[in-house]
C-alpha cells in the first residue's frame, strides 16, 4: 500500500481503485471501532476488519477524496 501512496504523490499515477476503497474501509473500521466502550478485548480477529479481496470497485464511484 505504501508503495502505491508514495508513486501517487511522487508522479500522480492515481491509486488502483480497490485499494482506495479496501484503504477508505479500514478507516472506517478504525473509527468506529474506535469509538466504542469499552475496545472489544479481540479487536484484532477478522471478523472486525475488511479484506482486501472484497474491496468493490463499483463502491469507488460512491466515494471521492
Amino acid at each position: 500500500m505504501e508503495h502505491y501512496l508514495a508513486r501517487e504523490k511522487l508522479t500522480g499515477i492515481a491509486l488502483p481503485t480497490t485499494m482506495r476503497v479496501f484503504m477508505l474501509q479500514v478507516e472506517f473500521a478504525v473509527e468506529a471501532l474506535a469509538k466504542l466502550s469499552p475496545i472489544p478485548v479481540n479487536i484484532l480477529e477478522d471478523g472486525y476488519w475488511p479484506t482486501y479481496d472484497r474491496a468493490s470497485p463499483s463502491e469507488a464511484a460512491l466515494i471521492r477524496r
